[in-house]
């Protein structure tokens, strides 16, 4: 680091002479996985025993996941007990998030992580071709659109998060629709229309689909 610059600063001994308070307000500035990575350092690192609090957790919960974490029976992504401990909450749900592809600053709710984590399980042990269709998190202009959609206001998290976890399937459509989408086009021999997830009407043409579409 440039001397004098505020990494020299914080690289040095200074640090372990920090308030612990000042600590936590430093780890917040940080993505949730550098909290994470500064629990692993010695205790004589103010970091560390600011990585150790669990009123860092707790906020780190809040901001990422909305105010649904609560000390009151907190739970991993596997019904794991977590008692009072924001801090293992947050490493197993994070870990889950890893899973998944999710970056570190992602902010989606739980319940689409646990349902999305189990989904793939399955699906990579039951139907593997099906699971091969499934799409990463959609990008930034993608949730943009949606939002302009709905007529520029915010979209219901429940809403926003099946897609913030997987953009929809690359799974084959008949011709006209599979152009209009930009998706892989239907062979009549081809045995792989079965490969959607989600039944229900598409809402071309009153057709059954079971292809969950990108939101783009």
């Amino acid at each position: 680091a440039k001397p004098g610059s505020a990494a020299a600063y914080l690289s040095s001994e200074n640090l372990g002479s920090l308030d612990e308070d000042l600590g936590v307000q430093v780890l917040l500035f940080l993505s949730p996985c550098d909290a994470l990575l500064a629990a692993r350092l010695g205790r004589s690192s103010c970091l560390a025993r600011a990585a150790g609090r669990e009123a860092l957790w707790e906020q780190l919960s809040s901001r990422s996941w909305g105010s649904g974490a609560t000390a009151a029976g907190l739970l991993g992504p596997n019904g794991e007990p977590c008692g009072r401990s924001f801090r293992r909450h947050f490493a197993l749900w994070r870990k889950a998030m890893d899973e998944l592809g999710l970056a570190a600053d992602a902010e989606v709710p739980l319940r689409w992580v646990a349902t999305w984590r189990r989904l793939r399980k399955w699906l990579s042990k039951h139907a593997p071709e099906v699971d091969a269709t499934l799409r990463g998190p959609a990008d930034a202009v993608a949730l943009t659109a949606l939002q302009d959609f709905v007529g520029g206001g915010p979209v219901a998290p429940v809403v926003a998060g099946l897609w913030r976890i997987c953009d929809g399937q690359d799974a084959p459509l008949e011709q006209g629709l599979a152009d209009e989408l930009r998706m892989p086009v239907l062979c009549s021999d081809d045995v792989s229309w079965w490969r959607g997830i989600f039944g229900g009407y598409a809402v071309y043409d009153y057709e059954i689909s079971t292809v969950l579409l990108p939101l783009q």
